[in-house]
């Protein structure tokens, strides 16, 4: 079911239960029913059950009807689901839209430029025949929350961290992890039970649990059935820790630095200013000069920790090349340009929580642009409208929140002083970027299996090997690659960048893209299911990895491996730690050989056109439709 966000008793529905081409996609009251039921598969295509040769369909004009059409797989019917619950339409890179916001039986649903509001946003959720749940929270009388299939619940609250209270626990859509956003009505709404069980507004049955039994710090927490585990019970104690019950942990935010997508984990309770939590229904209505007012009273003020990173934003095309201001300018227009990096000031941005890349060359100046394609990217005084406000989609673009339109290198050209535009969004790797923080290491030597190779050389002096890919062998079209919003390993259709690394003598496993950062177990490697993620190369135990003939990338010192997590290959399915086992969701090819074909589970290479490999596994059956029709 696809439940909006702006009101969860509404869902996406086929108007009349129609199966004509043409029939109308409407907003109704949520009834579990057929025309309400749709099966989204890993091509994107959103199939209606009424009909499965029958898709959610649109064109690519703002207003336009979304309807139901035969299903033939155009970019005009694959969606994506973003980070914060919009469906994107990859033809268009516009979202589907309630129009006028209006929730009411029979709203007509668009397409739209994406905006951010809550008539954009949705929820994904499995049809359940679960009607009801009865809590209190805190033990008061509190009005409840009625959903139209009968689910019964008490006003739903925020769980702000008290470090800046504009941020607030929520829910991945892609991982259903549990991460850092910036608080808004929906995903970061929950509910304590006197059960202890913590549910989320959306997320219809499921609790937040902690991976694992709860006794390893670190642990991943994210959305699971409600089964009242021990790894599913929460107490709250009057200075705003969540323990754990029959636990001495709690829940914290992951790392120092509060942004968008920053983890929350399960640690030993402790004194830092990550743990403690404002657990309130009270919404924050405004935010000035680090201090926040709420709806129930404006002169209440809690202190806000700002966030003083520098950020580097490196073509994911030539990482050689970074966003800068030409010539140093701070003047109102000075051009946005692609420059060799150079760590200098003018390619330092401070990406706040409010979307903003503000520049270190002047903080009151912004990256700015307008909503047509081919218009120049700028330096503009911040004023934080939505032309000036950016989020980076899970593939690493740059998309504006005013237009939907992605940052783009003009022409694709890797040159000095090529110039940044706005475009519609495509996906081509000159609209994809990687931010990382500007340090002042220079150097590293690595070789790669012992032979020499090609390297690759950054302009800031870091010397690399050249990268390799890590391809699944089950499906080598998929490798493992990097969630630029979590910076956890996850698996993607292979592409220049973020899916090449290289492994060194020291057995650290490093990115391209990524300088200074390993492929990192959470934990100490001794948890099956333990996530994998990008962090500091320290030499942990954690971070050194060796590879075997058959192609398993095994943890020193461990008899565990590096797995894709689950059977179903799709985009954003994870990788993690597990023990070796005869399964093929282990084996790996590690080759910097680029796959040009793959014909009857064998593949041909770039490097020659004879050469085949044997894929393991794979032996799902496939049709290969024309994309035409």
């Amino acid at each position: 079911m696809i439940r909006s966000q702006k009101n969860p008793d509404f869902c996406v529905d086929v108007s009349g239960h129609e199966t004509d081409n043409g029939a109308n996609i409407q907003l109704y009251t949520c009834n579990n029913g057929d025309s309400q039921c749709w099966i989204m598969g890993a091509d994107g295509l959103l199939r209606s059950k009424l009909d499965i040769h029958k898709c959610i369909d649109v064109s690519g004009y703002d207003g336009t009807n979304i309807q139901l059409w035969n299903c033939h797989g155009d970019s005009n019917q694959v969606w994506t689901i973003t980070e914060y619950g919009e469906l994107q339409s990859k033809g268009s890179g516009k979202c589907m839209d309630v129009e006028g916001g209006s929730m009411s039986n029979s709203a007509n649903i668009i397409l739209w430029g994406c905006h951010g509001g809550l008539n954009q946003k949705w929820s994904l959720s499995t049809i359940t025949s679960q009607t009801s749940y009865q809590y209190t929270n805190g033990g008061g009388s509190q009005t409840t929350y009625q959903y139209s299939n009968g689910d019964s619940y008490v006003s739903y609250k925020y769980i702000r961290i008290k470090k800046n209270l504009g941020y607030c626990v929520d829910v991945n859509p892609l991982t259903v992890n549990l991460v850092m956003r910036e608080c808004h009505d929906g995903g970061s709404q929950w509910v304590l039970g006197e059960d202890g069980m913590l549910r989320s507004r959306f997320y219809t049955g499921k609790c937040v649990t902690v991976d694992g039994d709860g006794s390893v710090d670190g642990a991943v927490m994210y959305m699971a059935d409600c089964v009242g585990g021990s790894n599913q019970r929460w107490s709250v104690t009057e200075s705003g820790e969540f323990h754990l019950w029959q636990s001495s942990k709690c829940m914290i935010m992951w790392g120092d630095e509060i942004v968008g997508g920053a983890g929350v984990r399960l640690h030993e309770c402790h004194g830092g200013n990550n743990r403690h939590w404002l657990f309130s229904s009270e919404e924050v209505t405004q935010v000035v000069d680090n201090s926040i007012t709420t709806s129930s009273t404006s002169s209440t003020s809690v202190s806000v920790n700002g966030g003083e990173s520098c950020l580097m934003i490196r073509s994911q095309k030539n990482p050689d090349f970074c966003v800068d201001v030409s010539g140093h300018e701070t003047d109102n227009g000075a051009n946005i340009q692609l420059y060799t990096c150079n760590n200098g000031d003018s390619q330092c941005w401070i990406m706040g929580a409010d979307g903003l890349l503000r520049s270190k060359l002047d903080i009151h100046k912004c990256i700015d642009v307008s909503g047509y394609d081919g218009t120049n990217i700028q330096l503009w005084n911040c004023h934080g409208d939505s032309n000036q406000v950016w989020t980076i989609t899970e593939y690493g673009e740059l998309q504006s929140k005013g237009s939907g339109k992605c940052m783009d290198v003009e022409g694709g050209s890797m040159s000095n002083s090529a110039n940044i535009i706005l475009w519609g969004c495509h996906g081509g790797l000159n609209q994809k970027w990687s931010l990382s923080t500007i340090t002042s290491q220079t150097s590293y030597q690595y070789t790669n299996g012992g032979g020499s190779q090609t390297t690759y050389q950054y302009s800031n002096g870091d010397s690399y090997v050249s990268y390799k890919y890590i391809r699944i062998k089950k499906n080598l079209g998929y490798c493992v690659d990097v969630n630029p919003l979590t910076v956890n390993l996850v698996m993607r259709e292979c592409h220049d960048g973020g899916s090449q690394w290289v492994l060194g003598e020291d057995g650290m496993l490093r990115s391209r893209f990524y300088t200074g950062k390993c492929v990192t177990v959470d934990g100490d490697g001794s948890v099956d299911g333990a996530v994998m993620y990008m962090a500091d190369c320290v030499g942990g135990s954690n971070q050194r990895w060796s590879v075997t003939e058959s192609g398993e990338f095994h943890l020193w010192q461990s008899s565990k491996c590096m797995i894709m997590w689950g059977d179903e290959i799709v985009g954003g399915a994870g990788v993690r730690l597990h023990e070796c086992h005869g399964g093929n969701n282990r084996h790996w090819l590690f080759s910097s050989e680029e796959v040009t074909q793959v014909v009857d589970n064998s593949i041909t290479t770039s490097s020659t056109s004879s050469t085949s490999v044997s894929v393991n596994g794979g032996e799902s059956c496939l049709m290969i439709r024309s994309q035409k029709n």
